[in-house]
C-alpha cells in the first residue's frame, strides 16, 4: 500500500489521505485499488474528484515498476 496525503492551499493543510493498493486480494493482476477519505470540513470542494483523478499520474511517476495503463470507468457519487 502507498498512502499520499491530500493537502491544499499554500501552506499544505491536510485535508485527506489517498491510497493506493497494490496485488490486493481478490484483484486481478496489475489492478490497483484507490481508497480515499476527506476531513468533512473540505466536503464538496472536488477534492476526493480531483485526488483519485490524480493518483495513477503520481503512481506512475512515483512507483515506475507499477505503471498504470487503464483507468476504470468513473463510478457513480454516492448521494
Amino acid at each position: 500500500m502507498r498512502a499520499f496525503g491530500i493537502r491544499v492551499g499554500t501552506d499544505g493543510t491536510l485535508a485527506g489521505t489517498i491510497g493506493l493498493r497494490f496485488a490486493a486480494e481478490g484483484s486481478a493482476p496489475g489492478q490497483v485499488n484507490v481508497a480515499y477519505g476527506l476531513y468533512p470540513s473540505w466536503w464538496g470542494r472536488g477534492l476526493a474528484t480531483r485526488a483519485v483523478t490524480e493518483a495513477p499520474r503520481t503512481a506512475s511517476t512515483r512507483l515506475p515498476s507499477w505503471p498504470v495503463r487503464q483507468r476504470a470507468p468513473a463510478a457513480p457519487s454516492i448521494p
